[in-house]
């Protein structure tokens, strides 16, 4: 899956790309599946990188997740 551009989303409309950024659960899942490539890895500095990566993922987890409340509250 992951070496397939179009099944990681790299290839999807833009409108479909929008509606795919705002999933907690998409960004959620990449989180994981960086955190399983850094647990594959045995240089120091490309596991850290990998789960900056992770983190980054999550950070953008809890942006959809506030812009879905948002969303909800109007």
């Amino acid at each position: 899956q992951s070496g397939n551009p179009a099944k990681r989303g790299w290839l999807t409309p833009p409108m479909a790309r929008s509606s795919m950024n705002d999933d907690p659960k998409h960004w959620r899942q990449l989180a994981q599946e960086a955190r399983a490539s850094a647990d594959q890895l045995d240089d120091p500095d490309a596991k850290k990188t990998m789960l900056e990566i992770a983190q980054g993922y999550e950070h953008l987890a809890v942006l959809a997740e506030k812009k879905i409340a948002s969303k909800a509250s109007e």
